[in-house]
Formats: C-alpha cells, sequence, structure tokens
C-alpha cells in the first residue's frame, strides 16, 4: 500500500509539473496574441499557405500543384521565383535542377549547374513532373509525366482564373544570383494589378535574404514582406551573435513579418516576434498535432504541403477534394 501512496503522489508530481509548464509556456506566448497584430496591419488571420503548391498530391512548383491548391481553398499559394539565362522569371525550388527533372537524360553533365545557367528554352525540355510518380507511387498519375516548369506569368494567372481567389506568396530564391529579380516580380505584380488593389488577402514577398528585404521595401512598401529563417547552422539562415533578437529586429527594419521553421516555433519565440509586432509565418508543417501544438504556442500562419489537412484543423471545410480538382482540370 505504501509503495502504491508513493508512486501516486509521484505520478501527481509529474502531472502537476507538466501542468505548470504548459500554463506558463501558453503565457509567455498566448495563442491568441497574433489576432490584434493582424487586425492592425490589415492581414488576415490563421492562414494556410500552400507550399509550393498542394505539393503533397502533385509535382511541386508545378501548374498541377497549384490548381489544386487553388481549388482546395488555399488562402494563399506559396512559390519560388528564380530566373533563366535569357531573363525569364520561372517556379523551381533548388538551385540546381537535378533533384525534380530529367535533366541528367536531356543534357547529360549539367544536373548540378544552376538553374541560372540554362535558357528558358532549354528548362522547357525538362521533364519536372516524372520524379514525383517515382517518390510517390501511391500518389503517381499518368499526367504528371512531362510537367513543364512553369513560368512566373502562369503562376500569376491560376490565381487570377481560380473562382477561390487565392493570393500569392512568392518567395525570391537565392535573389543575390539574380540582381535586380526583386523590381522585375514586383512590375509583374503591378502588371496584372496585384498592388494596392484593396485585397482582404495581399499577395506577399518573402526570402531569407535580409538584404532583398531591404530592396523590396523599397521599392514597393505596400506589399507585405516575410522574412524567413530557419535553425541556428541551417545554410539559408545567417544567425549572429545578436541571436533570435537579432532577427527580429532585421524584421522590425524591413517592415517584415517573421516566418520561423517549424522547429523554431516555441513559445519563447514566438512570444518574442509578437512582442515586436510581428506575426509569425510557421513553415513547414504537416501533421495535425503540429498545427495544434505550434498554434496553442503563437504561430498565427501556416505554410504546409497539406493545405487540406490544415483548412480542416482551422475548422474550414476545403473546397472539393483533390480528386474532384484534379478531375475537374484534367490533371
Amino acid at each position: 500500500m505504501k509503495i502504491f501512496k508513493t508512486s501516486g503522489i509521484i505520478l501527481s508530481a509529474i502531472c502537476g509539473l507538466f501542468i505548470a509548464a504548459v500554463l506558463f509556456m501558453y503565457f509567455m506566448s498566448p495563442s491568441s496574441a497574433g489576432s490584434k497584430i493582424a487586425a492592425g496591419k490589415e492581414l488576415p488571420w490563421h492562414v494556410v499557405a500552400a507550399h509550393r503548391g498542394a505539393s503533397y498530391y502533385a509535382p511541386e512548383n508545378t501548374l498541377p500543384a497549384f490548381i489544386i491548391a487553388a481549388g482546395l481553398g488555399a488562402d494563399y499559394i506559396e512559390c519560388d521565383v528564380q530566373r533563366t539565362r535569357d531573363g525569364k522569371l520561372v517556379i523551381f525550388h533548388d538551385r540546381t535542377p537535378g533533384r525534380t527533372t530529367d535533366v541528367s537524360k536531356v543534357f547529360p553533365g549539367r544536373e548540378k549547374d544552376p538553374l541560372g545557367s540554362f535558357k528558358y528554352s532549354e528548362l522547357l525540355k525538362l521533364d519536372a513532373g516524372s520524379w514525383f510518380n517515382v517518390k510517390n507511387p501511391d500518389r503517381a498519375r499518368k499526367s504528371f509525366e512531362g510537367t513543364k516548369i512553369c513560368t512566373f506569368d502562369e503562376y500569376i494567372n491560376v490565381a487570377v482564373k481560380s473562382i477561390n481567389k487565392p493570393a500569392l506568396m512568392i518567395e525570391l530564391k537565392h535573389p543575390e544570383l539574380y540582381p535586380g529579380i526583386e523590381k522585375e516580380v514586383i512590375d509583374t505584380l503591378a502588371r496584372f494589378g496585384r498592388i494596392n488593389n484593396g485585397a482582404a488577402r495581399p499577395d506577399m514577398i518573402q526570402t531569407f535574404n535580409r538584404k532583398s528585404l531591404g530592396v523590396c521595401k523599397e521599392l514597393a512598401p505596400s506589399i507585405p514582406r516575410n522574412f524567413l529563417v530557419d535553425e541556428k547552422g541551417k545554410e539559408d539562415t545567417d544567425w549572429d551573435d545578436r541571436g533570435w533578437a537579432g532577427l527580429l529586429d532585421d524584421a522590425v527594419s524591413a517592415e517584415a513579418e517573421i516566418g520561423p521553421s517549424g522547429h523554431l516555433g516555441w513559445p519563447w519565440y514566438t512570444g518574442k516576434a509578437h512582442d515586436r509586432g510581428l506575426l509569425v509565418i510557421t513553415y513547414t508543417i504537416d501533421k495535425d498535432i503540429h498545427f495544434r501544438l505550434l498554434t496553442f504556442f503563437g504561430v498565427d500562419w501556416i505554410i504546409t504541403n497539406r493545405c487540406d489537412r490544415a483548412l480542416e484543423f482551422y475548422g474550414r471545410r476545403p473546397e472539393a477534394s483533390p480528386e474532384e480538382i484534379m478531375k475537374k482540370y484534367s490533371l
């Protein structure tokens, strides 16, 4: 009996400590703190952004992925913009085309060449869809074979033509490799009438590059910005001796929000971001438990490969099923 009594006391103490820790973390970063920040900036709150489109269901950063994301009802469709050697803005994530195209077959020996070393006409010869079928046989579709790398204009047109009218979340990928790309992207948005158009969900530009954020602020201060950051030591993020506070300083200086990796979604990070008046836009999280946990810790927007599940988490039913959308658009 004494053993059971002692075990009960220990268990109660552990439960008490756990509850105290959870409450402490909640008060460090209340989950509702971002709602007032969003309202003050006239931005939506609890946003779902489809990472590289609906990239769980279709090859990332391609028209099928963007069309499915728009059809599901994602608030934003996220993409990565780079530029070809002959000056065409295209949607592509990696520095090189080897992972998601058949470049090794079409241009043997060039699979590790920078994407920007290819002409647009060369990129059009690549198959940017078959790799998805190989990697994901349970989601493979014959129609993905031969999918082309799409242009920035084509990406925008998906949003323009969709009845759900998603906004655009545009990542300037490696902008240091493409001098002047900020102006080209902004000029293209202006050509489509997407700047200062009174949209409830305005388009957003994001990047890991501090200097590029500053250029965007100077060229188009009315376009919302997001400063992407990753864990210390990761390639894209330059942490210095200022730590997290320094990253927040940089975001505030650029009048941008803060976009941490999901691994940085802890309340001691999100709370300090909210204290500086910043929304927390977290990437890339796909599981319900992570949606729940990070939202509890104060994350405001979710960038995800599973935009359908994130919509459901926020209590919003997807506009259609992926199968219905693919059938409608013959994908």
